[in-house]
């Protein structure tokens, strides 16, 4: 899955994610695209640490983040 966007402030920014990376796995679980990595983003990882594997350029790098709740949405 390629990163096409990072929200400012969100533990993915806070993490290091940008624009372009391809995100292969959360907590060691294949990432296949946006549906997947929703599914791993459980209530259970809201407020602890994650390891994020991501592919920038030819470098696998591993980012660790603290998934948050995000605020219900008017609508």
């Amino acid at each position: 899955m390629h990163v096409v966007d990072v929200a400012a402030g969100s533990p993915a920014a806070r993490a290091g994610v940008a624009v372009g990376d391809r995100i292969v796995a959360l907590d060691g679980e294949p990432v296949d695209g946006i549906d997947g990595l929703q599914r791993l983003l459980d209530a259970s990882r809201i407020g602890r640490s994650c390891e994020l594997k991501l592919l920038r350029r030819a470098a696998m790098l591993s980012l660790s983040l603290q998934p948050i709740e995000l605020p219900a949405r008017d609508g």
